[in-house]
């Protein structure tokens, strides 16, 4: 319902346009446990964010790492990994505990 009306405007050729592709490509993000930016904002840029979760499970914001795709491309899993890694560290700060007990 929170996309219903909205613009989407195309940054580049690779940006999500309709909400229809936006609502899967969260759905997807939710469930891997992170999401990526592949030069949707500028060609030539990539980002990974992860959600931050305060202890009762809501997420309260996110990080994020960016940079040229020719110097992070190659490296998609651990920059994912380590970010989601950071993310948990900082929810567990915020009391975040997981079902397993881990952040």
């Amino acid at each position: 319902r929170v996309l219903d009306g909205w613009d989407l405007p195309a940054k580049t050729s690779h940006t999500v346009t309709s909400a229809t592709a936006l609502r899967r490509e969260l759905a997807e993000s939710r469930h891997r446990g992170y999401a990526w930016n592949r030069h949707e904002s500028e060609v030539g840029v990539m980002s990974v964010a992860a959600p931050i979760r305060d202890a009762t499970g809501k997420t309260v914001a996110a990080i994020s790492v960016a940079g040229p795709t020719e110097r992070i491309g190659d490296f998609e899993r651990e920059l994912a990994q380590a970010t989601m890694e950071a993310a948990a560290v900082i929810s567990r700060r915020l009391g975040h505990r997981s079902a397993s007990g881990a952040a």
